[in-house]
């Protein structure tokens, strides 16, 4: 079977219930609307602030964060703490108590600032911009500027509360530094003596010799004796006893230079001060509401009611598979397409029988189509008509088929199999007689002399026998299947052109596979909108039990009236119930027919 023709996809799915799709558009669009009119305006305001952690490490004596992404990250974090919003909550108050603008609020709580506040980087840069929305603009503006300002102001308290602190920690450790250095200062000195006897090389005990006597000669150039300690160190880096001395002695160096120079810093900075804002923008009062307005929110709602729409078709498509294409059961079958027959209530059809009342529809067209196409690949014999479960159609197009089997001038039989629906009688109301008359199984399993045979007038001057399916009295395992039943439908191939039996459903009833066994061939009948599960099930049966398939028909197709032809749109629901209680108008009766069935 091929899978593709059976996969459901999103657009598939979309595109079938597309009306259930644009309902829900609609009702978003009208929900957007219903929205902006319930809604006030409201009001955005954004202050900015540059922030930069240069001056932290000045006045806090912490370590520059070599990542500045992740530091103005934790400078919005900081903005969003109880602590800031607090804060700005009475900033906000105290400002707006200071308008004495009786249509302002007096007071601002810290829920309302949390509620009202955004705040967000400008990625790539150090631009955080604090934002407050509001349906008074006044309001927005100062709870915009009041959240900033808090911000600040906690900053300003950190550094008050670590910068002296953190200017005698930086000492201490510049005093520790120094004291490490000269240690160090004294192991090279210490190892210059060791290094003046055997052993050493020439040049450097010349280069040690001249330092020496420079040292001594209090004449000598200062220039000279600093060009002399630059070449004796030149030469000491290169030897192995001295470099690591010199090595620590640079990091050390090193580490006095920074914290000399962060000391400095700290000295000169002023006290309280939150240096890490580099530039402050305050809010300015907004002019215009930030409102998506009626046509943005209908457009958004709209949005949203297409994809919940096309979301929820793809689910129902995926928890219920149907048959929702002539063309699906063929892969499953692997079988023909024989015709299409339209729902006959969509084509307002009175009747079940259109071949007969209405021979110029669409639906009576599609029987006839199925007669050719059954010609060509069984030009005669007994065909079984079939059908997963009840409702698919089966009895009224075993009926259509075989009137225009007969209007093509064929000699037809229409045999009720389906013991307990009875169909075909219940379908051509019968005179009382008929009740009386051996039917099918009686004549098989009590060997009648004798089986009733109504005639049926079909239009064109031809006609249709059939045969009821007799009495119910019987056990059909103990009927079907039988030499009796096989005798029985070998007379119906001697006497008849073509013989269609309408036989109970395949998933339902167990005998039907049993009926089917003395058939030519089968054809099955699929109702649009059949679940997908049913018709591999069936599949699998007819296979099971090496039933030949003539090919399938396809009923209750969606119809369009303007085209007159095969629709995609679903069928209302109901539509596959086709009544079995309007009236038969054409002329019956009812005549008997010898048996030939042999012991």
């Amino acid at each position: 079977m091929d899978e593709q023709a059976t996969k459901t996809t999103v657009v598939g799915s979309a595109w079938r219930h597309r009306w259930f799709v644009l309902a829900l558009v609609i009702l978003g669009a009208l929900l957007g609307l219903t929205a902006s009119v319930a809604r006030s305006a409201s009001y955005r305001a954004t202050a900015s602030l540059v922030v930069t952690n240069a001056t932290d490490a000045k006045t806090t004596g912490t370590v520059i964060d070599a990542n500045p992404e992740r530091y103005v990250a934790d400078q919005v974090a900081i903005l969003k703490l109880p602590t800031v919003t607090n804060r700005a909550a009475q900033i906000a108050t105290d400002e707006l108590k200071a308008q004495n603008d009786p249509t302002l609020p007096t007071e601002v709580t810290s829920d309302e600032v949390r509620a009202a506040e955004s705040i967000a980087n400008v990625t790539g840069t150090n631009l955080i911009n604090v934002s407050a929305t509001s349906a008074n603009r006044t309001v927005a503006r100062v709870m915009a500027d009041s959240v900033a300002r808090a911000y600040q102001s906690v900053r300003a308290d950190q550094s008050q509360s670590t910068g002296g602190g953190s200017v005698e920690s930086l000492q201490s450790a510049l005093d520790a530094n120094q004291k490490s250095l000269a240690d160090v200062d004294r192991q090279i000195s210490d190892l210059r003596v060791a290094a003046g006897g055997s052993g050493v090389d020439e040049q450097y005990r010349k280069l040690l010799q001249q330092l020496n006597a420079g040292a001594t000669d209090t004449a000598g150039s200062v220039d000279a004796a600093a060009n002399a300690i630059d070449a004796l160190q030149k030469v000491e880096r290169q030897l192995p006893e001295f470099a690591p001395l010199y090595s620590r002695r640079d990091a050390l160096l090193a580490q006095v230079t920074s914290l000399q120079s962060q000391i400095d810093n700290a000295k000169g900075q002023p006290t309280g001060s939150s240096s890490n804002v580099v530039v402050f923008s305050p809010a300015e009062e907004p002019t215009s509401a930030a409102s998506l307005g009626k046509g943005g929110l209908a457009a958004l709602g709209a949005i949203f009611g297409a994809l919940a729409g096309v979301a929820l078709s793809y689910w129902r498509d995926v928890r219920k598979r149907e048959v929702t294409s002539s063309a699906t059961p063929a892969a499953i079958l692997d079988a023909p397409l024989i015709a299409e027959v339209p729902d006959l209530r969509a084509e307002r059809l009175r009747g079940l029988l259109p071949v007969i009342e209405a021979p110029d529809s669409v639906a009576a067209e599609a029987f006839r189509f199925a007669v050719t196409s059954l010609e060509a690949a069984l030009p005669r014999g007994v065909i079984g008509v079939v059908s997963a479960s009840v409702g698919a159609g089966k009895t009224v197009t075993t009926a259509n088929v075989a009137m225009a089997f007969a209007q093509s001038g064929s000699l037809v039989l229409a045999v009720d199999a389906d013991l307990k629906a009875q169909g075909l009688v219940h379908l051509f109301p019968m005179p009382e007689e008929t009740a009386s008359v051996p039917g099918l199984t009686d004549v098989i399993k009590f060997e009648e002399t004798a089986y009733a045979k109504i005639r049926l007038e079909s239009g064109r001057d031809s006609v249709v026998d059939l045969i009821p399916g007799g009495s119910l009295a019987v056990e059909p395992a103990q009927v079907f299947g039988t030499k009796a039943s096989a005798a029985l439908f070998d007379a119906f191939r001697s006497d008849y052109d073509v013989t269609l039996v309408d036989v109970a459903p395949v998933l339902n009833v167990a005998y039907a596979t049993t009926v089917l066994k003395d058939v030519d061939a089968a054809v099955v009948v699929v109702p649009h909108g059949m679940p997908l599960d049913d018709l591999e099930r069936l599949a699998a049966k007819l296979r099971l039990f090496s039933i030949p398939l003539a090919g399938y028909i396809y009923t209750f197709a969606p119809f369009s009236e303007e085209r007159g032809q095969e629709s995609t749109a679903p069928i209302a629901p109901g539509a596959r119930r086709w009544s079995k209680n309007l009236p038969w108008s054409g002329p019956t009766q009812i005549t008997e027919a010898p048996a030939t069935i042999s012991e």
